[in-house]
């Protein structure tokens, strides 16, 4: 349910970083680990110089075994 309303706001507001995070966030919960690295991207794209979702991304490519993803964040 927390992923609906995520895609419901997103809808709204797609330009709003803090819904990818969280969005990120739960489909980590779900183990939907290359999703949430997907979302977590996003929410960086659209608000550049957040450490600690930049570190979210990393925790995320790294739970999807996609080294070179986390690595690309780093660059």
């Amino acid at each position: 349910q927390a992923l609906e309303e995520c895609d419901n706001v997103i809808e709204r507001m797609p330009d709003d970083p803090t819904i990818w995070t969280l969005k990120g966030r739960v489909l980590e919960r779900l183990e939907r680990h290359e999703d949430a690295a997907d979302a977590l991207r996003k929410a960086a794209s659209l608000c550049l110089g957040n450490a600690l979702r930049d570190e979210a991304i990393v925790e995320a490519e790294l739970r999807s075994n996609d080294i070179v993803g986390a690595i690309e964040v780093f660059e």
